[in-house]
């Protein structure tokens, strides 16, 4: 809810700025003047959310479904809201997807469920990586 408030504000001052260059306007939230690092960050993570949304989509489309049931399907499982349209509908399943379908839906339902970030960077390389700084304690702890 938060981030919806924060993200309207937002597209609504970018707007305004458009037409009047020069203004000068806040984002407020529950009376309180959100910084500039924190809509960037919002920002970031709004076009996080909606890029990977169209990639699993472009994935999911290899399966040659038409719009609607694609669209339902990452949309439902993306934002965890369960059934979806068409071939998706609450009387249907995603029995008809292939396995590399299904395998990257249910990668959308954890992205959903657990929150973009932690899962994105738990997928990094640098994240498995033992950090200097572990390595220099450990030596220190030998001596």
């Amino acid at each position: 809810m938060v981030k919806n408030h924060a993200r309207n504000a937002q597209t609504t001052n970018s707007i305004k700025k458009m037409v009047h260059p020069r203004c000068v306007d806040s984002v407020k939230f529950e009376g309180k003047t959100v910084d500039s690092n924190t809509r960037k960050a919002l920002s970031g993570y709004v076009m996080t959310y909606f890029l990977l949304m169209a990639g699993i989509f472009l994935l999911v489309s290899l399966d040659n479904f038409n719009f609607e049931t694609n669209a339902s399907a990452v949309v439902a499982c993306y934002n965890n809201i369960g059934p979806g349209f068409a071939a998706v509908g609450p009387s249907m399943s995603f029995a008809a997807f292939s396995p590399f379908s299904k395998i990257v839906l249910s990668f959308a339902m954890l992205l959903g469920r657990l929150e973009l970030y932690p899962i994105l960077i738990m997928l990094l390389p640098t994240a498995w990586k033992r950090s200097r700084v572990r390595e220099k304690i450990e030596v220190y702890e030998e001596d």
